[in-house]
């Protein structure tokens, strides 16, 4: 409560030091909308009690709980905490921390089914820091990765509201009201700081790419969002830097093809990516992506799972 407040204050005080500012939407607009954005904790918390009866297991847990552990090595040892953070650190088996700490994670190193770069460490670094003022409790670490969502969204605002003239309300609370969205980025899931990276990706774009606005602050900022992205849900990323960059480069033509010459464009890209994929890891992008689908729905069922790395087996608990 006392964090919400605080950040409540300085929305309010400061627009969050000037990232929330804006000339269309007032400050007790953006205020009411991060309050509405932060309800999604408590819808959370009830349905994970309704459905599981706790908010520990499951990737939420996962995250919180390893964290944690990630957390306890400062107090071990400092110096290998901060190498771990910097990403300095030696990891592997019979290293220190990974015979006296990293031993019982489950999600620092990525599934060896995994052919994308989809990175769990960095979130896993960021709620070990939220750590030190957090105490353990899981809503400190959910309220300020709703939060990074929250900016990220007024990122993604600003990078479109240009198109959206007179709407850009409409438009902004789409983002902050759309249900998936709403519930999923207020977890303490990698969602939050996904919506976060990519609002800091396209809004460098805008200003960098559209505007031609080379200053070191624009050019740094793109950069932390190009290597943000590339290790974090690259999947997501990378199409969506594609996609905003042929955007930015059409979206001033006046011909009327410009629409196809765009939808053509990232055909040719989705070619070429697919035909990588088939070549270096023998995997099909639209076949991988409906295996992905059809994995998702079938463990939404529940129930106990045998796995492999060819297939897995639902059965009854």
């Amino acid at each position: 409560t006392i964090y919400f407040l605080v950040l409540c204050f300085l929305i309010y005080r400061t627009h969050f030091f000037g990232i929330l500012r804006d000339d269309i939407l007032c400050r007790k607009f953006i205020l009411t909308a991060f309050v509405i954005k932060i309800t999604a904790l408590a819808a959370f918390y009830v349905v994970y009690m309704k459905l599981y009866g706790t908010i520990y297991y499951s990737d939420t847990g996962n995250f919180l709980r390893d964290s944690k552990i990630i957390h306890n090595i400062a107090f071990a040892n400092f110096g290998e905490f901060v190498k771990l953070m910097f990403g300095l650190q030696e990891d592997g088996q019979g290293s220190y921390i990974f015979e006296n700490f990293l031993g019982p994670t489950t999600t620092w190193d990525k599934a060896s089914d995994e052919i994308l770069y989809n990175d769990n460490r960095l979130i896993l670094r960021f709620h070990a820091l939220i750590h030190f003022i957090s105490f353990g409790n899981y809503f400190v670490h959910a309220l300020f990765s709703c939060f990074l969502s929250f900016i990220g969204i007024n990122w993604i605002y600003k990078t479109f509201k240009d198109l959206f003239k007179d709407k850009e309300i409409w438009f902004f609370l789409i983002w902050v009201l759309f249900p998936g969205v709403w519930f999923w980025t207020s977890g303490v899931f990698k969602e939050g700081p996904a919506l976060f990276v990519l609002g800091m990706l396209l809004i460098s774009l805008k200003r960098v790419v559209a505007q031609r606005k080379y200053g070191v602050k624009n050019l740094v900022i793109m950069f932390i969002a190009l290597q943000l992205s590339v290790a974090f849900k690259s999947y997501l990323m990378l199409p969506v830097l594609i996609a905003t960059i042929v955007f930015f480069g059409v979206k001033n033509r006046t011909d009327r093809s410009v629409a196809l010459k765009y939808i053509g464009t990232l055909l040719v890209v989705f070619l070429i990516v697919n035909l990588t994929m088939q070549l270096v890891f023998k995997k099909d992008a639209v076949k991988l992506l409906a295996e992905r689908q059809r994995n998702f729905i079938d463990v939404s069922h529940g129930r106990l799972f045998l796995v492999n790395q060819e297939k897995f087996i639902r059965t009854e608990y």
